[in-house]
Order: structure tokens, then C-alpha cells, then sequence
């Protein structure tokens, strides 16, 4: 996750059965719509969703912080790392889900539209960790 990543920038909302979400994320909290958050590959931050490797991993992963940027707009802002993105739906390390409010913001409102995405969004961790969106204690 060095560097500059670039791949899909898709969206989701926090709590949808369409999105296979439940309002808690991967990193032990939760989240709502216009959480400045996105979600990276989950193999991406060690692949796992229970026991000590998974705690591991929220600890080392959830509140990076990130500048993502939609190149189609031309608008950035900072996200931090909040969830994690099913693998079967990544289809490469720089693929990113990205929470609807933030992803209204970035790009405007998809209405629904699930192929309404950024093509080509680059994300890059700027080595800063906000405590509001780290992972508690599981």
C-alpha cells in the first residue's frame, strides 16, 4: 500500500443488505453513511475477519490515513482506513469501496447507479493515523 495506488474507486453504505453491510465494520465499530472512510482489499491488511490475526490487523490498518482523489474531478480529500473490501469484489490492490457521503463528495451522487464509479481513483497514506477511526480493542 505504498506509495500511490490506483484502481476502482467503488461505494458502498454502511448498513444495506445490498452491500452486504450491518452498520460495523471490519475494524470493531459502527459506522455510518458519512463516515470519512473507505474500505482497501481485505487481503491487502492480511486477509483475516476473526481471532489474533484479525486484531492484528485492525490495530495496524483501520485509521491510516489517506488522500484520495478522484482524477475524473479533479477532487481530493482525506479518508482513513474504516473497513475492509470483500476480495470478491477487488479485483487488484489499489481497488478501494469508499462510504456513500465521502463518495458523493468526491464524485458525485451515483443515485443508486453501482457502476457509478471512479475509474482510475488514486489513494495514497500520508503516515498518519487518526484515532477517531482505529480499531478499539476487539
Amino acid at each position: 500500500m505504498k506509495g500511490i495506488n490506483t484502481g476502482l474507486g467503488s461505494w458502498y453504505r454502511a448498513n444495506n443488505a445490498d452491500d452486504n453491510t450491518n452498520g460495523h465494520s471490519w475494524c470493531n465499530y459502527p459506522y455510518n453513511d458519512n463516515d470519512p472512510i473507505f474500505a482497501p482489499c481485505l487481503s491487502a491488511m492480511g486477509g483475516a475477519t476473526t481471532g489474533d490475526v484479525w486484531k492484528e490487523n485492525i490495530a495496524k490498518y483501520c485509521g491510516l490515513e489517506a488522500r484520495v482523489t478522484d482524477p475524473r474531478t479533479g477532487k481530493s480529500m482525506l479518508l482513513y482506513i474504516g473497513d475492509a473490501f470483500e476480495d470478491k469484489y477487488c479485483e487488484g490492490p489499489g481497488w478501494i469501496d469508499i462510504m456513500i457521503g465521502p463518495f458523493k463528495q468526491l464524485h458525485g451522487d451515483p443515485n443508486g447507479d453501482k457502476n457509478n464509479d471512479i475509474n482510475d481513483v488514486q489513494w495514497e497514506l500520508t503516515g498518519k493515523k487518526n484515532g477517531r477511526y482505529s480499531a478499539p480493542k476487539a
